[in-house]
């Protein structure tokens, strides 16, 4: 009799160790440059088992790919205490995206490669867009939940959020001398605030 348990064990086993493979090759190869063999040299498994689990090299890479994703845009979500400031919970999520940005270091890139791949590829392209549609659904229903804002509001103020998160990101990544002091966020938002309220205000008056 077949022990039907190890079996499972060994295939899930199997496919997380793949994962894990797939995220330091992402890392240290990059999205394009990676190939079955190395896949199959970091897991110690084999190329039937990236067929039996994921299909094709390409989805194994694009799970993997998702999955940082995921693990990355969730601080957006992280609200240090109940009572913290709207401005300081904001904050302090696009501070923590940042630093796991910044602490992954290589494996950031490939993100953006993916961005790029996704031109040509519906699966990263739909995969990709199904991440961001789900951390903004939260970040909208968080929203909903301590401010006044409209559902509307609530999920175009959340895309700004993912906007200037991943903007922030990238020019961490490509110019980390000259890009905010992260330690200073709450109050730069505090002004990017003022200053659009002032600009309305005058434009109440002028008219």
């Amino acid at each position: 009799m077949p022990d039907f348990a190890r079996i499972v064990n060994m295939n899930r086993n199997h496919r997380d160790r793949l994962i894990a493979a797939a995220k330091q090759c992402l890392a240290e190869k990059g999205y394009a440059n990676t190939t079955a063999r190395d896949l199959v040299a970091a897991s110690g498994t084999n190329l039937a088992s990236i067929g039996y689990h994921f299909g094709s090299k390409e989805q194994l890479l694009n799970t993997a790919l998702m999955k940082n994703y995921e693990e990355w845009l969730t601080p957006l979500l992280q609200r240090p205490h109940p009572e913290t400031s709207n401005s300081t919970f904001i904050a302090s999520g696009i501070r923590n995206y940042l630093d796991v940005f910044e602490r992954e270091g290589s494996a950031s890139y490939a993100c953006y490669e993916a961005i790029g791949q996704s031109r040509h590829s519906t699966e990263i392209h739909t995969d990709l867009q199904g991440v961001y549609r789900a951390i903004r659904d939260k970040i909208t229903a968080e929203l909903q939940h301590s401010t006044t804002l409209n559902p509307n509001q609530s999920r175009s103020v959340a895309s700004l959020l993912m906007a200037l998160a991943d903007g922030l990101a990238l020019q961490r990544l490509l110019d980390p001398q000259d890009s905010p002091e992260l330690s200073s966020l709450d109050e730069h938002l505090l002004d990017l605030a003022r200053t659009l309220t002032s600009e309305n205000a005058r434009g109440k008056d002028q008219s």
